[in-house]
């Protein structure tokens, strides 16, 4: 198989941050061979390196940005085989974050952008390994394990698969804590995850921190086989329209603990070869919700396919500013704002 990445050429170029002043950028030029791009077989992917030890515990620092190229490839899965783009192989450690940017689709962001002022100025999908240290990993992995056996639902309105079984994190404070199956320490573990998933979020997809609320789509999922599987593409913001991001936290490894389950976006080309990430415990992703990003998750199976999903809107009428207020049953999550016209 060939290298995943082409590295290029870089200029450097710093670029003021007023809402970040410490981020600074690098802007990289491609390298002069584009034949592959030319006949449609590769992406450009952005790699924003992440100087800092550890992105949230000392807060963001200088933010380097390279650009690299992945190639189409013909992939074997199972008894699957085609062409497609291999974001983030499992094989691969990534300390920093890859961005494949697509461009935002701004019909989708009129409310955002009209209204709260606060559309995304960057669209795509990013990905990272160096989200969170593994101790917080392990404890978020016991963590889902526990809620969903104790109270985890599962039914087939609106699910991609007959094969999820889920722990919305709001069911989980409220019923969780009266009953002894989440305690104060995993509380705050849930916190401090959903803050650093919050900066990278904001910081990469350009939207304003501040403004970056969490949405009652947050929760638990637990992929395994039980019954015949059904394929569900689906765009998020046409789901629950008032999303702008959603993000995955994966609690085990493909091909170790499952087989299947990789993330696919359909956007990597004209003839719709999808971008494929594969799943690897404590791996991050997050996507843009808008129709820029179609996608879907593969077959699991076998074994069991444990993640955390957190999902953000910019609307103060369906959002919250921690996850621990998701308890707050005044909103509802799932309802799109409409301004009055």
């Amino acid at each position: 198989m060939p290298p995943l990445l082409t590295e290029t050429q870089t200029q450097t170029e710093t670029v003021k941050n007023e809402s970040s002043p410490n981020v600074t950028k690098v802007k990289s030029e491609k390298s002069t061979d584009t034949s592959a791009e030319k006949q449609g077989t590769s992406l450009r992917v952005r790699l924003l390196e992440l100087v800092c030890v550890c992105i949230i515990l000392y807060g963001i620092g200088s933010v380097f940005v390279n650009y690299f190229t992945i190639n189409l490839e013909v992939v074997t899965f199972g008894n699957e085989t085609a062409e497609m783009y291999m974001l983030a192989p499992v094989e691969d450690e990534i300390p920093d974050v890859r961005l494949y940017e697509v461009p935002c689709y701004d019909r989708g962001y009129r409310v955002e952008r009209e209204v709260f002022k606060s559309p995304p100025t960057t669209c795509g999908v990013l990905t990272t390994d160096a989200l969170l240290p593994e101790e917080m990993i392990d404890q978020l992995k016991a963590l889902a394990v526990k809620s969903i056996k104790a109270l985890g639902e599962k039914g087939k309105k609106n699910r991609e698969s007959l094969n999820l079984h889920w722990m919305n994190l709001d069911q989980l404070y409220r019923k969780g804590q009266a009953l002894g199956v989440v305690n104060d320490d995993e509380i705050e573990l849930l916190r401090e995850a959903g803050e650093r998933v919050r900066q990278v979020v904001a910081y990469t997809f350009g939207v304003n921190e501040e403004n970056l609320l969490y949405n009652k789509i947050a929760q638990f999922t637990r992929y395994k086989k039980k019954e015949e599987y059904l394929e569900f593409r689906h765009i998020d913001k046409v789901r629950s329209p008032g999303l702008i991001v959603t993000s995955i936290i994966w609690l085990g490894t493909t091909d170790k603990d499952f087989t299947g389950g990789r993330l696919k976006f359909l956007n990597g080309d004209k003839n719709y070869n999808p971008v494929v990430l594969e799943p690897k415990y404590g791996r991050f992703a997050a996507w843009t919700a808008g129709w820029e990003n179609p996608h879907e998750v593969e077959e699991v199976y076998t074994g069991e396919r444990y993640a955390l999903i957190i999902s953000f809107t910019v609307s103060p009428h369906i959002g919250f500013d921690s996850l621990d207020g998701l308890w707050d049953n005044s909103k509802d999550g799932l309802k799109c704002y409409k301004p009055d016209r």
